[in-house]
C-alpha cells in the first residue's frame, strides 16, 4: 500500500502504516526464546533490542539507492521471502502450547516437617519474582507490574521527545548543514554493538541496577541538550552516545524484566499491555515539543531530566526486592530438599529412611 500510494492518498498511507506497525509486533513473538537461555536472559533480550534498533537503518539504505516506492517494494519482497522460509522451517506436527503436567517422578520438598510436592515443570520455573504469581489477572494487578509500567511510561516519553526534537535542537545550536544530525543517526544505529554488554550487566547485577542505569543514560542525553547554547556543539556527540545506549536499554530491560520476574506464559499479554500504556502516555511528547519550540526548549529538557531522576526510587526499590529474594534463595538451599519417587516419599514420611 505504501509503495503504490500517491503523496495525497491519505487512506492508503494510513492503512499501510497501521499494518506496518502491527508487523513490528513480531518482536514479541521472538523474545520468549530468551527462556532457552536461563543463565543470560537479559543479554539475549538486550541483543534483540539492539537488532530492532539497527533495523531502522534498513529504509535509510534502501532510500539512499532508490525511491520511496522502490524501497517499500523491495522490503515487501524481502518480508515475503522470510514468510516462506518461516513456513518451511516450522514443524508440520506438534503443539506450541506448554503443558504444566509432564511425566516424570514427583519431587518432594520437606520444610519444617511439611511436605510439598512439585511437578518437574514447577521445579524449573523462574527463581525471580515468585511473589508476582502465575495467573494473568494476578500478574496484571501486581504492584511490581504497576511500578514497571510507571517506570517504562516515564522513561519512554523523554526517549521519544529526544528523537522527535533532535533535528530542531541541533539546528537551533547551529547545525545548518545537518552534519551532526547525520552523526546522530550513525551513533544511534551503532548502539546495537553495546546491547549484549548491557544485558550481561543486567544478568550479573539485576534488574534494579539496569533500570537505574537506563534512566540515567537518557537523563544524561537530555542534560547535554539543556547545556547553554553558546557551548560547543561537539559536546552533543556524547549525548548521542548516552541516548543510543539509554534508548535500547529502556526497551530491552522492560522486556527482560517481564521475562525474568513474571515468566513467559503471559509474556505477550504483559508486554503488549505495557507497550499500549506507554504509547498512550508518550503522546505527551507532542505538546511538549510544541511547548519547546515556543521558547521553552531548555525548560522542557530540564523537566524531562527531572522526570527521569524521579524514577530512581523505583530502581532502588526493585534492587532491594532482588536482594531479599537472593537471601531467601540462599536460605532455601540450606534447607534439606529430598527428591525421590513415590515409594521413597512414603518411606521418608513414615520415618523409615
Amino acid at each position: 500500500l505504501i509503495a503504490t500510494a500517491g503523496p495525497s492518498d491519505v487512506l492508503s498511507l494510513a492503512c499501510g502504516m497501521f499494518m506496518l506497525g502491527l508487523g513490528s509486533g513480531a518482536q514479541l513473538c521472538v523474545q520468549p526464546v530468551a527462556e532457552l537461555f536461563p543463565g543470560n536472559p537479559s543479554a539475549f533480550m538486550a541483543s534483540l533490542s539492539g537488532a530492532f534498533q539497527i533495523s531502522g537503518m534498513v529504509f535509510l539504505v534502501l532510500l539512499s539507492v532508490g525511491t520511496r516506492s522502490g524501497a517499500f517494494k523491495w522490503y515487501a519482497v524481502a518480508v515475503f521471502v522470510l514468510l516462506l522460509f518461516s513456513a518451511w522451517l516450522l514443524p508440520r506436527e506438534g503443539s506450541f502450547v506448554a503443558t504444566r503436567e509432564e511425566e516424570g517422578p514427583t519431587v518432594a520438598r520437606f520444610v519444617v516437617g511439611c511436605e510439598e510436592q512439585l511437578s518437574p515443570r514447577e521445579v524449573t520455573e523462574r527463581t525471580e519474582g515468585k511473589g508476582n504469581g502465575t495467573t494473568k489477572s494476578g500478574q496484571l494487578q501486581s504492584t511490581e507490574y504497576a511500578a514497571l509500567l510507571l517506570w517504562f511510561s516515564i522513561a519512554v516519553t523523554p526517549a521519544q521527545f529526544y528523537v522527535l526534537s533532535i533535528g530542531y535542537q541541533l539546528e537551533f545550536r547551529g547545525d545548518d548543514e545537518g552534519t551532526y544530525m547525520r552523526i546522530f543517526l550513525l551513533i544511534y544505529a551503532l548502539g546495537f554493538l553495546v546491547s549484549p554488554l548491557f544485558g550481561m550487566l543486567a544478568d550479573k547485577f539485576g534488574m534494579g541496577v539496569s533500570h537505574g542505569l537506563s534512566a540515567s543514560f537518557l537523563a544524561l542525553a537530555l542534560g547535554f541538550l539543556a547545556l547553554p547554547y553558546d557551548w560547543p556543539i561537539d559536546l552533543q556527540i556524547a549525548g548521542f552516545i548516552f541516548y543510543s545506549v539509554g534508548r535500547l536499554s529502556v526497551w530491552g530491560m522492560f522486556f527482560s524484566n517481564i521475562g525474568r520476574r513474571f515468566g513467559y506464559e503471559n509474556f505477550g499479554l504483559l508486554a503488549g499491555s505495557g507497550l499500549l500504556v506507554s504509547a498512550v502516555v508518550s503522546v505527551l511528547q507532542y505538546p511538549l515539543y510544541t511547548l519547546a519550540i515556543n521558547g521553552n526548549l531548555r525548560s522542557v529538557n530540564i523537566g524531562l531530566v527531572v522526570a527521569l531522576i524521579a524514577t530512581f526510587p523505583y530502581a532502588v526499590w526493585l534492587r532491594n526486592i532482588e536482594i531479599r529474594e537472593k537471601w531467601s534463595e540462599i536460605r532455601e538451599k540450606q534447607t534439606p530438599v529430598l527428591g525421590f519417587g513415590d515409594d521413597s516419599i512414603l518411606s521418608a514420611a513414615t520415618g523409615e529412611l
